[in-house]
């Protein structure tokens, strides 16, 4: 543009230096960028982060806090708090046995979401002969099911620990799919009990999986 209309704009070395500088600040941005984002992240959270990982959907963040018995992990999705390992097992608890006390049988699950797998784990526990998992993100399940290694290192041990290698259970099927429209796929099926174990409505995405018409 600068070069077809030179001679019609008026003072076209100061735009030309304009140009020059919005360059210079972008070249700059993507050489330190995620650095710099990594440097912020470790200002906004109390706790050291420890893992990051940017899926197709969502930024999945890990923080640790050493403690006198165990460590203790954090999840973050998007910045939200999705669970501590040091009080999770209330909320799963709480998710999963009211539903599970009263149904009239257990063997035939389904959990939409849930794809840290707390919530299988203590499913497990009451012997169900199959678990169905609806989660949307692939690499959330990877990252609580199969070992992660960088520089040679098992970076997701206690993320494995903690759901007790849940998803290696032989009785669990995941199917990957967004929860809204995925589950009518499913509606064929029976289930003793369906659990929903999803993040809170703080996106408009997510505002649809708390509505009448997908719990209908």
């Amino acid at each position: 543009f600068i070069a077809v209309y030179w001679s019609a704009i008026a003072k076209v070395w100061l735009l030309v230096l304009a140009n020059v500088l919005i360059a210079g600040v972008l070249v700059v941005l993507f050489i330190n960028g995620n650095s710099w984002q990594q440097n912020l992240e470790n200002m906004l959270y109390s706790d050291e982060v420890v893992l990051r990982i940017d899926t197709k959907f969502q930024r999945i963040l890990l923080t640790k806090r050493a403690a006198a018995d165990n460590d203790i992990y954090s999840l973050y999705l998007n910045g939200h708090t999705q669970f501590s390992s040091s009080d999770e097992h209330m909320y799963h608890a709480l998710l999963v046995e009211p539903a599970m006390l009263v149904a009239a049988r257990s063997k035939k699950i389904l959990i939409i979401g849930g794809g840290d797998g707390l919530a299988l784990r203590d499913v497990l526990r009451w012997q169900p002969d199959q678990v169905t998992i609806l989660e949307l993100d692939q690499q959330m399940v990877e990252l609580f099911s199969t070992e992660k290694y960088a520089d040679g290192e098992l970076i997701n041990q206690a993320l494995l620990e903690l759901n007790q290698h849940a998803f290696s259970d032989s009785r669990v099927k995941v199917i990957y799919g967004d929860a809204f429209n995925s589950v009518q796929q499913l509606a064929e099926n029976y289930y003793d009990v369906i659990l929903v174990d999803l993040p809170d409505p703080n996106h408009p995405n997510l505002n649809k999986l708390y509505s009448v018409a997908f719990y209908h």
